[in-house]
């Protein structure tokens, strides 16, 4: 059993797994104001989430995509409609 040094480069541990990020503006309710989220959300989140906010509905997409988009629309979390992130796992370094 090899030990891996957390923190290392080359590691699951090196960085952009745990990012701060913030959500400011017109559609945030101003009671998530200052709120902090502890959850999972994954960059095909954001995308699902910000077109969702746009009016398009990014899973419609291509007929002809290569496959298909496996973004959760995270907005009921983040405007605090919701308790928890409906995401509940990511694939990470397959």
């Amino acid at each position: 059993m090899r030990c891996i040094d957390r923190g290392g480069k080359g590691s699951n541990f090196e960085g952009g797994t745990r990012v701060p990020a913030f959500v400011a503006g017109g559609f945030l309710p101003l009671k998530q104001a200052g709120q902090i989220h502890n959850g999972l959300i994954a960059i095909a989140d954001w995308h699902v989430t910000l077109c969702g906010l746009a009016g398009v509905d990014a899973k419609q997409g291509e007929p002809q995509a290569p496959s298909p988009l496996d973004g959760i629309d995270a907005w009921p979390w983040i405007s605090g409609a919701q308790l928890h992130s409906d995401r509940r796992e990511l694939v990470y370094d397959h």
